[in-house]
Formats: C-alpha cells, structure tokens, sequence
C-alpha cells in the first residue's frame, strides 16, 4: 500500500489483499480516525465501506467538550 495514499482510496486495496490472504474481508471493519465532522463526509465515508469513524475531541474542559459531543452525536444515525 502506498502511505500517501488517500485511506478511502486505500479501501479496495485493503479488500484485495485480504482476499488474497484467504480471509473474508466482511471480518475486517474498517476505521478511519480524525473523520470529517459533516454528514456529507460521513455519508461518502459509508458508502466507501468504511464501518467506523472516529472523531478527533480536544482536550478541554466540558463546557467547550460536550457541545462539541452533542453536535457530533447529531450525525450518527
């Protein structure tokens, strides 16, 4: 795999050498860390057949956090 690679990009590759190494790629989730906080980003995300994203949250205190939690929760159906 190239390492400059976008990682959706990356996800037909990953398939391939699964199967490839005799393993059913349906029992590899993918997870993409620091995914884009918009529903257009995680819907291309999905479709890509990426199973889980993963938000990047500062490190502050709750007043600044948990709003932030809240509107991330919004996206997730």
């Amino acid at each position: 795999m190239r390492p400059n690679k976008n990682p959706v990009e990356r996800i037909p590759e990953l398939r391939d050498r699964l199967k490839k190494a005799g393993r059913d790629p349906k029992t590899a989730p993918v997870s993409i860390f620091f995914a884009p906080p918009k529903k257009e980003g995680l819907d291309t995300l999905a479709a890509a057949g990426v199973d889980r994203a993963i938000f990047g949250v500062p490190s502050e205190g709750r007043e600044s956090v948990l709003p932030r939690l809240d509107s991330l929760a919004k996206l997730v159906h």
